[in-house]
């Protein structure tokens, strides 16, 4: 009869909750990751409009190429905050129960060209204002400095990563087999590098 009546006793806790979480519907905080940026990758863009995807064609018109920066993270800490033993109101509502941030947010980035591109870059040269990145917040290119004038938190997905994808704008004067070094400074002093594989722009 004692087991009957704890179990009643719980099943009316629980039950209270769950009455509770659906009308409040009050989220909870977050789980919160918190991510070192240590890697960087870059791959060959193939644009088409408003598609970008990834390319490992030989020859491309310059017109739609671009880049595809992955930053990838360690996660180094996490947040979790307390809640009810039984059930939250997050079950209950469209709540958000994870969230991951990157420790640094990124001061440059920089594109060099390896090959000469025009009459006034030649090998080594900075290309970087050649490029622009593509803001899905405006679903167009931005410049690369106004786009990270308006970085505030910087989200890495599921897979510890960032994305960032750039477009190019002017495309080369020389015809021909083209490569590229990108260097990102983030605010922590680390210079992440990468380099492309050669592409011809056409």
């Amino acid at each position: 009869m004692k087991i009957k009546k704890v179990f009643a006793l719980f099943l009316i806790v629980v039950l209270a909750e769950v009455v509770f979480a659906c009308f409040s519907c009050e989220c909870p905080k977050a789980i919160t990751n918190y991510y070192n940026l240590k890697f960087l990758s870059v791959s060959n863009l193939y644009r088409n409009a408003d598609t970008l995807r990834e390319t490992t064609t030989p020859e491309i018109l310059a017109k739609n190429y671009g880049l595809r920066l992955k930053i990838r993270g360690e996660k180094v800490a996490y947040t979790k905050p307390s809640g009810s033993l039984f059930i939250t109101s997050a079950y209950a509502c469209d709540c958000i129960g994870r969230v991951d941030i990157a420790n640094e947010y990124i001061e440059t980035i920089k594109i060099f060209t390896i090959n000469n591109y025009d009459s006034i870059h030649a090998s080594g040269s900075d290309v970087s204002e050649y490029f622009k990145v593509f803001d899905r917040s405006y679903n167009k290119p931005s410049d690369i400095p106004f786009f990270l004038k308006r970085q505030n938190d910087l989200f890495v997905d599921y897979d510890g990563e960032i994305g960032i994808d750039l477009v190019l704008e002017t495309a080369p004067i020389l015809k021909s087999k083209h490569q590229f070094n990108i260097e990102i400074l983030l605010s922590n002093g680390l210079v992440l590098k990468a380099q492309t594989t050669l592409i011809g722009l056409n």
